[in-house]
């Protein structure tokens, strides 16, 4: 609750990227998810937390922490994960950060949840490795 509190505070929008941490190393201690995970979850996929671009590798950590404890929790709004993908994907910066997100998808999701998505998020890998590769 003090961490929803810190997130929901205009005020404290640069301690965002330390909440975010902070969480992703709690989540990672745990094997299961605790009700107050759950709770947060849902606003982990405003765009509005994705805006801020210092936010981004503490909340991919983050996620990838929520795919590893209980994948069923994020498998529920694997539409919103894939758009986040989409997103990262977009931008030179923040495609590495894309691709940790769908390689922990692939790796921690089953199969017949995702691979209806799996087309989709394999053309824009491709498109953009054509279009703009980047050197990382």
């Amino acid at each position: 609750p003090p961490f929803n509190m810190m997130l929901g505070m205009e005020t404290c929008r640069e301690f965002g990227p330390y909440v975010f941490q902070i969480l992703a190393q709690l989540l990672e201690m745990h094997k299961e998810l605790t009700q107050p995970f759950k709770n947060i979850f849902a606003s982990l996929l405003h765009p509005a937390m994705w805006a801020e671009k210092g936010n981004i590798p503490a909340m991919i950590r983050l996620l990838v922490a929520y795919l590893r404890v209980d994948y069923r929790v994020v498998g529920e709004k694997l539409e919103g994960l894939l758009g986040i993908f989409q997103k990262l994907l977009a931008k030179k910066r923040d495609d590495h950060f894309g691709m940790a997100l769908i390689s922990a998808i692939v790796e921690k999701i089953p199969i017949k949840l995702w691979k209806q998505y799996a087309k989709a998020f394999i053309q824009m890998m491709f498109m953009r490795l054509k279009n703009s590769a980047t050197p990382k």
